[in-house]
């Protein structure tokens, strides 16, 4: 709270201040893109291809993390016991601390998304393994989305000083622990199975890493819904005296389990 401090510019009634149900309603959005955002570009690693519900969301988040970059010019902030509103000296402050960030981010988003949507009809066959490697690649600069997550930590961090209720913000605290454990498992899990596929591009004996030796036991190819909660399963046994069928059958992934 504090006093509003506005100009008679004509681009003053596209501001809206930072406690106002539209910016709250925007950042409550905000928040849902991040935790899509979060889940699902580790998800990439298993290399399945994306469903058409998969690919609408993707779109539509990126689409409204490039309208962000538009709607942050338009969003005031505190500044010493004031709510700031003036077009240019809110312009100044976003170019000042995210809008770097930001614009590197979306940039990438758009390189990517039309690298990956050109036609790849025609391709010779020897360039196909070449244009594969070049797609995992351009799948792995989409990590680059997670550095919005500093971002968001200050829109939660600002919505908790909206609420004035002490029982809720214990909640809060609870639902953000149980959270954090839950995608802190996610990340593990993914990089589980990633260190394991990428020892079979290295020139490591494909019977030799954790997946190839379940599918051995399990007798049949392995979908993307048993081998993820596989790994999931790895992942949780880490952090309790509970074991599991899945070990380390290389190098790599007996330095990854110790690290964990």
């Amino acid at each position: 709270t504090g006093e509003v401090v506005r100009t008679a510019s004509r681009m003053q009634v596209f501001m809206c201040q930072p406690s106002s149900i539209r910016r709250v309603t925007w950042d409550l959005c905000s928040l849902l893109a991040m935790t899509y955002d979060l889940v699902m570009i580790p998800l990439q690693v298993f290399d399945r291809p994306e469903s058409p519900t998969q690919e609408l969301f993707n779109t539509l988040t990126m689409l409204f993390w490039t309208a962000d970059v538009f709607a942050s010019f338009c969003s005031g902030y505190h500044h010493m016991g004031t709510i700031e509103m003036r077009p240019r000296r809110v312009a100044l402050h976003y170019i000042r601390t995210w809008f770097v960030v930001d614009l590197a981010v979306i940039l990438m988003d758009w390189v990517v998304r039309m690298a990956l949507a050109g036609d790849v009809e025609g391709v010779g066959v020897f360039r196909f393994n070449k244009a594969m490697r070049l797609a995992r690649v351009l799948r792995v600069l989409r990590f680059l989305r997670l550095l919005r997550i500093l971002k968001v930590l200050a829109v939660i961090q600002e919505l908790r000083d909206m609420i004035q209720s002490e029982t809720m913000l214990t909640c809060l605290s609870i639902a953000k622990f149980i959270v954090g454990i839950l995608l802190l498992n996610h990340y593990l899990a993914c990089c589980w199975y990633a260190v394991s596929e990428s020892q079979i591009s290295d020139g490591t004996d494909p019977r030799d890493t954790w997946v190839s030796k379940l599918r051995m036991s399990s007798g049949r190819d392995l979908g993307f819904s048993y081998t993820y909660a596989t790994a999931y399963h790895w992942s949780l046994t880490q952090f309790t005296p509970a074991s599991m069928e899945v070990v380390p059958c290389n190098t790599a992934e007996r330095i990854y389990t110790i690290g964990v």
